[in-house]
């Protein structure tokens, strides 16, 4: 997976998914062991962190999540989230993402 030769090669990792059964999937497919907080602001929210703590990944609506609590980034990598929204949100996605 993507997220984890990034985060293999030195890099910090956030992400953001909708499905927690996808998120312990890839910890459990890439043998990482993590922990889980909850998101205050976003009821239901949680965030999982790999125990190294250079992997992020946000369960949530990515607009439901203030950008202020994934910081900024020197790279953005979509693997499907563009397509996956639903077309009048797609614009909205790009402003949040940038």
């Amino acid at each position: 997976m993507v997220l984890y030769r990034f985060a293999d090669q030195g890099h910090s990792v956030v992400g953001v998914e909708i499905s927690e059964l996808a998120i312990r999937d890839f910890f459990t497919e890439q043998n990482l062991s993590y922990s889980e907080e909850p998101i205050m602001e976003i009821p239901g929210a949680k965030v999982f962190k790999s125990s190294s703590g250079n992997i992020s990944l946000y369960c949530c609506n990515i607009f439901d999540l203030p950008r202020a609590n994934v910081g900024k980034f020197d790279r953005i990598w979509d693997r499907a989230s563009f397509v996956a929204v639903n077309p009048g949100d797609r614009e909205r996605l790009v402003i949040w993402v940038l």
